[in-house]
């Protein structure tokens, strides 16, 4: 076998356990280690929401072949690197497995992109995990997240360098972020559910950016008047919301505290609000308000996603005819209604 000669894009599997039984936990996070093995900081991070979740973890490792002008690939030397990276990915299994939890590994050949993004697509109910490092590093975890996203593909868990960790990790303030759309709101059991079990405080944080104002050169105070009313008619209908979302959550478990943001860049804000809430999980749906079809992301979620300083869960919502939103109304009052809805 040493000699066979390996084609770019075939996989290739190994397990430190044997294979997943029927029964057994559908949802998998799965960790990507990069070749710089700087992104192992965010298994720890992976187990902590696999067991909040019912899931499991897979370590994977994607080789890719040099470059075209590097000269005929070498199967003997290919060969061995694969090798050499499932005992890398091995190690690494016993290292972080528990008693109540194997980690399973993985092994894909070609693009790294390609291959990622291809197993997500295999897989739409598993959680991706990068570890984002600054620099050159970081390009990685950035090219493939980026892909990911872009391709309007899988949930993402993304794990800022600042919060590697090589212990067993503990969130103490697990943030949601809502804009009022059901949207947003479908990840709220998810949000719950590691709040839950790591006995986190859980933040509700409504996102409701300033009420534009609006300018023709010349002071007008009918305007001005017009764009306070409309501020503070935001912030009553904000609170009101705020309510009944923690009306629902009410004896579901989690300490919960319910918060606005009113001022200011929506993504700006945000991220100062986790700063002085010390926050160190944020969850999120990858669209809001304003998902447009045609858009594999809202702005917000991947601002928040590439510059965040803690772990993002951003979910991609899979909802179905039929689901529960805290407001009375499919569509909210005040907002566009669908091309396709009833006039």
């Amino acid at each position: 076998m040493a000699g066979r000669p390996v084609s770019a894009g075939s996989a290739l599997s190994m397990s430190s356990t044997p294979p997943v039984k029927k029964g057994a936990a559908r949802m998998r996070l799965l960790v990507c280690i990069d070749d710089d093995q700087k992104s192992v900081g965010a298994i720890s991070h992976a187990q902590a929401i696999a067991g909040a979740l019912g899931g499991g973890v897979v370590l994977l490792h994607v080789m890719e072949a040099p470059d075209k002008g590097a000269g005929p690939l070498d199967p003997v030397d290919w060969e061995i690197r694969r090798r050499l990276a499932g005992q890398f990915l091995a190690s690494l299994a016993r290292k972080y497995r528990t008693p109540d939890h194997e980690i399973r590994f993985m092994v894909l050949e070609g693009r790294a992109v390609d291959q990622i993004c291809g197993y997500a697509a295999r897989h739409p109910d598993d959680i991706t995990v990068f570890g984002r490092s600054e620099g050159v590093e970081g390009l990685f975890a950035w090219r493939a997240a980026r892909g990911l996203v872009d391709s309007d593909i899988g949930s993402i868990l993304m794990v800022p360098s600042e919060a590697f960790a090589t212990t067993p990790v503990r969130y103490a303030c697990v943030f949601v972020s809502l804009d009022g759309s059901s949207i947003a709101e479908s990840v709220i059991p998810t949000a719950a559910a590691i709040a839950n079990a790591q006995n986190a405080r859980l933040v509700v944080c409504l996102v409701v950016p300033d009420a534009p104002s609006i300018s023709i050169g010349l002071r007008d105070r009918e305007l001005e008047d017009l764009h306070v009313r409309v501020a503070e008619r935001a912030k009553k209908v904000g609170g009101e919301y705020l309510d009944r979302i923690k009306g629902m959550l009410k004896g579901r478990g989690p300490k919960t505290t319910a918060m606005m943001i009113v001022e200011g860049d929506a993504r700006q804000s945000l991220l100062g609000a986790i700063r002085e809430e010390g926050g160190d999980l944020l969850v999120m749906a990858s669209h809001g308000q304003g998902m447009n079809p045609d858009l594999p992301s809202g702005h917000v979620a991947s601002f928040i996603l590439d510059n965040a300083d803690i772990p993002v869960l951003m979910v991609r919502p899979r909802r179905r005819p039929g689901d529960a939103h805290v407001s009375s109304d499919p569509v909210s009052r005040g907002t566009r209604p669908p091309s396709n809805a009833a006039t």
